[in-house]
């Protein structure tokens, strides 16, 4: 959790790229298959750059850094997925969508198990998996539901996992800041 605490601001950065696209596909509902298949590639591309990057910094402080590269591994072959295959369909698309917040939400839910113990607000980070789960079976059981429903619901989904990581971002710094002073006290 170290690694992430000095890195505090790419969480805050996935926080504000998530709201943006969040409130992209809820001010544009209508917006067509093929814009809102570009978006969430680019989304899903950047997604997986960056987590990447924190799992690598997480390698440097000898921290937890599997699942988040993992994670970032993942975010990225979709994002790639999505404009490798060009005609995909709304169905396609959904799959992806759904297949893509179960594993990201299991690899939060279990990144904030194992560091629970170091950053209290980590529940935060968890409670965000838990939102990706559910987001990713909802979908999965009613594929059928309007695709504008959809649009707005992954607008939804967005700005709350945004958010979430926005406050688990300011919960780093602040740890990040006290750690030393956490350190010294034992030391004393």
């Amino acid at each position: 959790m170290r690694a992430l605490s000095d890195y505090w601001w790419i969480t805050l950065i996935r926080g504000i790229i998530a709201v943006i696209f969040g409130i992209a596909a809820i001010v544009w509902p209508t917006i067509t298959l093929a814009i809102l298949l570009t978006i969430f590639g680019i989304f899903m591309l950047i997604e997986g750059i960056i987590t990447f990057i924190s799992a690598f910094q997480a390698t440097r402080e000898e921290t937890s850094w599997f699942w988040l590269a993992i994670e970032g591994i993942v975010d990225f072959i979709i994002g790639v997925a999505v404009f490798a295959v060009p005609g995909i369909t709304a169905v396609a698309l959904l799959y992806f969508i759904a297949a893509w917040a179960i594993i990201a939400g299991a690899i939060k839910v279990i990144t904030a198990l194992q560091n629970r113990q170091e950053v209290s607000g980590v529940w935060l980070y968890g409670l965000g998996g838990i939102i990706s789960i559910i987001f990713g079976l909802a979908v999965l059981i009613n594929p059928g539901i309007g695709a504008v429903a959809i649009v707005i619901a992954i607008g939804l989904f967005a700005i709350s996992i945004g958010v979430l990581n926005f406050a688990f971002s300011f919960m780093l710094r602040d740890w990040q800041q006290n750690a030393p002073k956490k350190s010294a006290k034992k030391a004393a």
